[in-house]
Formats: C-alpha cells, structure tokens, sequence
C-alpha cells in the first residue's frame, strides 16, 4: 500500500501542515477494506510471530497496567510466542503494542520509506492492537506527532484540553487539563493527526487494530545530547577544570575559554547540519526485512 492511499483524503501536504501547526485533525474517511486487507489482522499476526520476549518493540497492557511479556510464552521454554498463552491473554481483553514495524515486515518497508522521505524526519511505523473492552494506556500525551489510521474494528477517542507547547517527555502521564476537547469513534479507514503534546485517551468496544506513523522529530536536547559526542574530539573541550575552583582568575579564564569553544562547536555543526545529519542516517539505515524468515500464523481460534 502506498502512503497517499494509507493517508486517503487527508494527503501528505494537509498533513505536514496540521503537524506543523501542531494542529488536531480527525477525518471520517471510511471504505477500510482494502486497507484491512492489506495491514488487517494477518499483517499484525504475521509480525507478532516473529517478536521474541526481552525484544525491543513489543509491550502488553490491560487497562494501563503493563503485562509481564514472559506472559506470552506460557509453559514454552524460550523468548518465542505461545500461540495458546497468547489466545487467553486475548480473551481477557489485553492490548498490544508493536513498535517498529518496518524491520519486520516486507510489505510496510515501502511504507515506511514513503513516510520518512515524504515528512522529511525521522520515523517509525506501529501497531496497537485491542482484544477486548478496556483501554491499553491511561491517559497521555506522546513524545511525536503520529498520523492514526484505523485498520479494523472500532476505537473511542478523547482529546483532552489543548496542545501542551513545551510538554515534558519524562512526564507524559502528568495531564494538567482533563477537559475533553473532543470525543468521536474512528471506524476502519479513519485518519487522525495526533500533534506531540496532546493528552488523550481511547476505550475500546472490542477488537480493534490501528497502525500509526510515528513522527520522531528530533528535539533540542538531541542536538545538545549529539554536541556532547562531538565534543569528545576536540582537545580545547577535553581540558580540565582548575583544582581549585575558588580562584577566580583561573576559574574566569577556564569558563571564557569553555564558553569560546562551545560557541566555536555550534558555529561548526549547528542544528541544521544536525538535521541533515539525521536525514543522511536515514537514508542509509536500509531495513533487513527482506531476509526475514517466513513466519507461522498463530491460531486466534479456541
């Protein structure tokens, strides 16, 4: 499937603006079936089959607790998925969470390289996937701009106040205004632009399956965090501080000449080049799906 057939109506340049506004947007698209088709149900199994429990990438809740993961593998010794643990997990209504899913599937790789090109960023690909009533996590806000589609089954949605400018990625559960914004159900073919720092919080009816595009726009502290590795290089950031830092002439002259080489980093390798650094990593971070080895369907039956 292609991007602008995932986005439907909403389109990619609609799309880049509402996330550069860091506006919410719900469009009611419907006519899911080809995408149900195509990223329904087999997709998520087929993916679920080939996460081992301790893997980056995989989470189980049930009404914001998380779930132990050695939970799935049942009285199987070994990180491999039990079909049968997993099946009564699902009857109770658990809710699963699959990151990174352009290292696991040859069909959402296009996508994926679609999506990183076309947004210009850093991303990555998601499915969360609902067994039941209940919720998966308990309100919050996230860390990225996500587009959401809704692939199978349905989902409840509230928005809860405004866009937080600055919202604190250590706290995403530290809502400071609760009052729903919106409220609306998003039916298979639906698409939302969810900005980072926007509160939120989903109850599910039944089975449902949604597959985000996660925007994974670097922020400041990236670039300060990338400063520091650079840093290492540089012998006039590798001097040692004064012993004695209660003589000031020494203390003055180290701080100016500290000060003066930070400047002269920034000058070298600002945001920008930092950003066209994440591009060019981008591009050459080619996924390894195609190698994967064929998986087994898990049986979802009793």
């Amino acid at each position: 499937m292609k991007l602008d057939e995932l986005l439907g109506p909403l389109g990619l340049e609609e799309a880049i603006a509402a996330i550069i506004e860091r506006r919410f947007l719900h469009l009611p698209c419907g006519g899911g079936e080809r995408l149900t088709t195509l990223l329904g149900w087999d997709s998520f199994v087929s993916i679920l089959n080939l996460q081992r429990v301790g893997m980056r990438g995989i989470r189980v809740f049930k009404d914001g607790r998380p779930i132990p993961l050695s939970c799935l593998t049942g009285s199987r010794s070994g990180t491999s998925i039990d079909g049968s643990a997993f099946n009564r997990l699902s009857r109770q209504g658990v809710s699963v969470i699959l990151n990174r899913l352009e290292h696991r599937s040859k069909d959402l790789h296009g996508l994926w390289c679609e999506a990183r090109e076309g947004f210009a960023c850093p991303a990555q690909l998601a499915y969360v996937a609902n067994f039941g009533p209940g919720y998966a996590l308990n309100a919050h806000f996230d860390r990225y701009d996500i587009i959401v589609v809704q692939v199978a089954g349905l989902k409840e949605w509230e928005i809860l106040g405004d866009v937080v400018d600055v919202p604190d990625a250590r706290k995403p559960t530290q809502i400071n205004n609760d009052t729903v914004t919106h409220r609306f159900v998003m039916s298979p073919g639906d698409v939302m632009v969810l900005p980072y720092g926007l509160a939120h919080r989903c109850k599910i009816p039944d089975a449902s399956l949604q597959l985000g595009i996660l925007l994974e726009r670097p922020h400041g502290c990236d670039y300060v965090k990338r400063l520091g590795e650079l840093a290492s290089e540089r012998p006039e950031l590798r001097r040692p501080a004064p012993i004695n830092c209660q003589d000031e002439k020494a203390m003055a002259r180290y701080e100016q000449e500290l000060r003066q080489a930070v400047v002269a980093l920034m000058d070298a390798f600002g945001p920008r080049e930092f950003l066209l650094e994440e591009m060019r990593a981008i591009r050459s971070r080619e996924v390894t799906a195609a190698d994967l080895p064929p998986s087994v369907a898990l049986d979802f039956e009793d």
